[in-house]
């Protein structure tokens, strides 16, 4: 299901184009089913040829198209998209009428997916015509009309289509597209009164709460349709509402002013940086608040009758180049912190993998792994190899030679094998070293440097409040199969985990639990209460 509405948007995914006026019986509105209730009109050879996307890299992206779909994305002239909604399986339905610039073959659509076995060629005993039929688990199918126009959706969405060509009845979303069709480069339209119940319970979902005024709008809308297209000089984005009276057109167009307020709240949310206070989380909090501020104002609702409209076109600062350039930049923070949160999630991850096999370990030899060395003191092996079994690495541990030293000349090829729980985001100069940035704090008092073997029973000031492994700066990190971890100046704790300009540091708990330590919050009596497993201290840090 997912993969199929994906492949469609394959041929979907470039939706704003330059000015393109087609005809209306060109794009294959005869094939829109009465239970339709929402469509999407796109032009992906005007997308390809728009002047303003001139530094897109439609080549690269051109010849990924033809990979995975066999056509450029060039030669697709147009795409009706439309869907249903939800059914008694509780699953909408999509369907996609596609008109190509020129006759395009059926044997070469979809290579990839066909050469996958997801599509095989098949035979509709009805008509007799070859087609493309998906498989039970990607249920797409591929259905010629002529030399140029294809149907593509579910097996339901396609015999719809054909039995709406062949017996023509009425469409409420056909006849919504064929009047409100304009010459614009995408077209969204959408029918309310089919979904209006269905739209009431999703949107009372207490998630959107930040957004007061989206319950009320199935109440107040008939239709919607969004128009957009990136015309040098005329281009922009318009949303049309129609409310079911005037009276609630009135009524739409402050639920409009209120969402455009509440919109502007959670994108400010969203974008927030980090690192508030710092210089540039100030002017990333400035730059955000000026652009919601012109947003805002462009996009004020304006009402004539039944319609509300919102549009950017023709407003100061919101041309469609601008619009461009403050989406991207609008963006930064949010990849920012997404691409910082996805760091932080694995490498908090691989903490916890390496205390459930440190715990694992316990369980089976009744002390905790601990680095290894000969009867003269010579170190051996460090404490990961002798995990390895735990997180599923028992072929590479069988490799190993545990009674020679980690550099000795078998040992040593096996340094440049690093197992993945070792690894740390973007440190692939570190993995082909075979270094780690995972290490145990040592130093006076601290549970890795105590002499013998250490029991869960020794960590008298709780498995809770003691810190077993952390992620040291990468100027620390060590060869993953050498003995020995991080030396922790305990005059100096914070300095010392978190030297210069470090923000946190991650760390995990002997109870298995993984917290991300920040600078701030930080003192280096806590720090010390923290590393020490049998200080005495009375600490419960949770930042």
């Amino acid at each position: 299901m997912q993969r199929s509405i994906w492949l469609l948007a394959v041929l979907t995914s470039f939706c704003l184009s330059p000015q393109a006026l087609f005809a209306q019986d060109a794009i294959g509105i005869e094939f829109v089913p009465p239970q339709a209730t929402a469509a999407l009109v796109i032009r992906p050879d005007a997308i390809y040829n728009t002047p303003l996307l001139q530094m897109v890299p439609w080549e690269v992206a051109s010849v990924k198209s033809q990979e995975l779909t066999g056509v450029k994305i060039q030669d697709v002239d147009s795409i009706l998209l439309y869907a249903t909604p939800p059914g008694v399986d509780g699953r909408p339905t999509m369907g996609a009428v596609v008109r190509f610039a020129q006759k395009v073959e059926l044997e070469s659509l979809f290579p990839y997916w066909v050469e996958a076995g997801q599509l095989a060629q098949n035979v509709r005993p009805d008509t007799n015509t070859r087609y493309l039929q998906g498989k039970e688990s990607f249920p797409l199918d591929v259905v010629p009309v002529d030399e140029k126009t294809y149907l593509m959706g579910m097996p339901n969405a396609i015999e719809a289509m054909l039995k709406q060509h062949a017996e023509p009845a009425e469409s409420q979303l056909a006849n919504r597209v064929r009047q409100d069709l304009q010459p614009a480069e995408a077209q969204m339209f959408l029918l309310v009164e089919p979904i209006r119940e269905m739209s009431q319970f999703i949107l009372a979902d207490p998630n959107l709460a930040a957004f007061p005024g989206l319950k009320d709008l199935p109440q107040q809308l008939s239709h919607a349709q969004l128009i957009g297209n990136l015309d040098l000089e005329k281009g922009g984005i318009t949303l049309v509402l129609t409310a079911r009276s005037e009276g609630e057109a009135e009524q739409l167009e402050q639920t409009m002013v209120g969402l455009l307020a509440s919109s502007a709240k959670v994108a400010r949310q969203m974008t927030q940086p980090k690192e508030p206070d710092s210089p540039e989380g100030k002017a990333i909090q400035q730059y955000t608040e000026r652009i919601s501020r012109t947003l805002e104002s462009a996009l004020k609702p304006t009402r004539t009758g039944k319609q509300v409209t919102l549009t950017t076109v023709g407003k100061p600062g919101t041309s469609p180049q601008v619009l461009l350039a403050s989406g991207t930049a609008f963006f930064m923070p949010i990849v920012a912190n997404a691409r910082a949160d996805a760091y932080r999630s694995r490498s908090a991850n691989n903490l916890k993998q390496i205390m459930l096999a440190m715990h694992n370990f316990h369980d089976t030899f009744q002390h905790m792994p601990r680095d290894s060395y000969d009867a003269d003191g010579k170190p051996l092996l460090s404490w990961r190899v002798h995990i390895l079994p735990f997180i599923e690495q028992s072929a590479l541990y069988n490799q190993f030679h545990l009674d020679e030293p980690w550099d000795s000349e078998h040992n040593r090829e096996l340094i440049k094998i690093l197992p993945a729980t070792y690894t740390t985001p973007a440190d692939q100069a570190m993995t082909t070293e075979g270094r780690t940035r995972y290490l145990r704090p040592l130093g006076e008092g601290l549970p890795a440097s105590e002499e013998g073997d250490l029991k869960f029973q020794d960590i008298t000031d709780g498995t809770s409040n003691t810190l077993a492994v952390v992620e040291v700066p990468a100027t620390n990190a060590v060869i993953w199969t050498r003995p020995g971890d991080f030396n922790v100046d305990m005059t100096f704790p914070v300095q010392s985990l978190l030297p210069g300009e470090s923000k946190g540091v991650l760390g995990a708990r002997y109870d298995g639990s993984v917290q991300n330590f920040l600078k701030e919050s930080l003192s280096d009596d806590i720090l010390k209460a923290l590393l020490t497993h049998a200080g005495g201290e009375v600490v419960n840090f949770r930042d």
